[in-house]
């Protein structure tokens, strides 16, 4: 029915249980449906694995890296509020060149000096 109306995936809302996704996997089985795996969310988390097998073959994680993101700069501004450092932590942070090869700085470099104007 759903692929008939031109429908490619399904979200359902906060299922709540993996019974109430296996029953939505059930009742609709021609259709991709999706999981939306929030941490500390309504729906439980589950892994890949556990959500294929109940007939989820999307899986979205929109929040975690924005949730565990948020927990690492609370702790940190913590710390330099406290201490007015983070001198003691310097393990819990990224390395300063690992950071720039994460944002593609030295390819920012090599781009700023093949066009720069003389």
């Amino acid at each position: 029915m759903a692929r008939d109306t031109g429908v490619d995936a399904l979200f359902v809302e906060a299922p709540e249980s993996a019974a109430d996704m296996e029953a939505i996997a059930k009742a609709l089985p021609d259709i991709t449906l999706v999981a939306n795996m929030v941490e500390k969310g309504k729906t439980p988390l589950l892994t890949p694995a556990e959500l294929a097998a109940l007939g989820f073959r999307l899986v979205v994680s929109p929040l975690s890296l924005l949730l565990a993101s948020t927990q690492a700069m609370t702790r940190a501004a913590q710390q330099l509020s406290e201490s007015g450092t983070l001198r003691d932590h310097l393990a819990e942070i990224a390395p300063f060149d690992a950071f720039n090869d994460l944002v593609g700085l030295p390819e920012h470099i090599a781009n700023e000096k093949q066009y720069r104007q003389p």
